[in-house]
């Protein structure tokens, strides 16, 4: 008798824990359905030459359009992961990913080295055309300092999305890089190391946490920064120009005034060239270069949030 009741309070508390478990995913279910759709786009369905690009497809049910998220320099996805779920939460699926030799996409030295910009811009158009195979939702190309010249490039070059937002991108060659101008000159030039955790806060007042610093490259190559800080932007400066400043999609530049790595004139000066209506610029005079880790974060997403609610209205 005492066995059978010792048996009978053991079977009581398993039933009452798996009761426990399932309340739990009930009051949960969203969560559970938005993370079975992460990485419903495989990278080898994406990228048919090269299997080592990292890509996080984070899904919605009844989306509202998809954002593609392109980080900067020696930045991975994973830095992006808190910004996504916030745009999760107002109904946009969101895709992320590394480009070549960043964050996952890294090589064995952990050097960020491409040899023609060119090639960022065939992935981003390999992910472009995967979303379109997924659903037929606006596309929107976020993308920040690096990223954010990858979708002025992409924009002249292909023309096939719905909408930018830039975050503290250059839009002209600044004066730290005019050095890689000169091709004989890089040869002699080391690799360049990333920011280090103290030069970080240069960049942004919210630390990185270890999974994010986990993800960041330790050095990029003299030929990287010529191709995608030179080579790209002369791209981007010409088709402007023979287009006569007109800016084919609707477009969000956003910038802190306090930027000391790409200064606030970088945006300014391209927003009063842009020949069309279809633009906006919001300026953050307390702001450093990384406005998604900026202590106005919340602010920054904010305003994102209100120009995707406009843009995504539009026919």
């Amino acid at each position: 008798m005492k066995i059978n009741k010792i048996n009978k309070y053991k079977y009581l508390k398993f039933l009452i824990f798996c009761l426990l478990i399932l309340l739990f995913i009930l009051l949960n279910m969203d969560n559970f359905i938005k993370a079975m759709n992460y990485n419903n786009i495989s990278d080898s369905d994406t990228f048919k030459n090269d299997k080592n690009i990292y890509t996080k497809f984070m899904k919605v049910n009844n989306a509202k359009a998809n954002i593609v998220v392109t980080h900067g320099i020696g930045e991975s996805s994973e830095e992006y992961i808190k910004l996504a779920k916030i745009l999760n939460e107002f109904d946009f699926s969101v895709f992320l990913y590394d480009f070549r030799s960043h964050g996952r996409s890294y090589n064995e030295n952990n050097i960020a080295n491409i040899q023609d910009y060119n090639v960022l811009l065939e992935d981003l158009n390999l992910i472009v055309q995967k979303i379109k195979q997924d659903n037929n939702l606006k596309i929107i190309l976020l993308g920040h300092s690096l990223g954010g010249i990858i979708n002025n490039c992409y924009i002249f070059k292909y023309n096939d999305i719905d909408g930018v937002i830039n975050s503290g991108s250059p839009t002209k060659i600044i004066n730290e890089v005019q050095i890689f101008m000169d091709k004989n000159q890089i040869q002699n030039i080391s690799n360049i190391p990333t920011a280090t955790e103290d030069q970080y806060e240069k960049f942004a007042r919210i630390p990185l946490n270890e999974e994010e610093k986990k993800y960041r490259i330790s050095c990029i190559t003299p030929q990287f920064i010529k191709t995608t800080m030179v080579d790209s932007i002369q791209y981007f400066e010409k088709e402007f120009k023979d287009k006569q400043f007109y800016y084919p999609k609707s477009i969000l530049l956003l910038h802190g005034q306090q930027d000391y790595i790409i200064s606030c004139e970088n945006s300014q000066e391209m927003f009063n060239k842009m020949n069309n209506q279809n633009k906006k610029i919001i300026l953050y005079p307390e702001a450093y270069h990384n406005l998604f880790h900026d202590i106005n974060y919340q602010q920054v997403i904010k305003d994102v949030l209100e120009w995707l609610g406009e843009e995504t209205l539009k026919k």
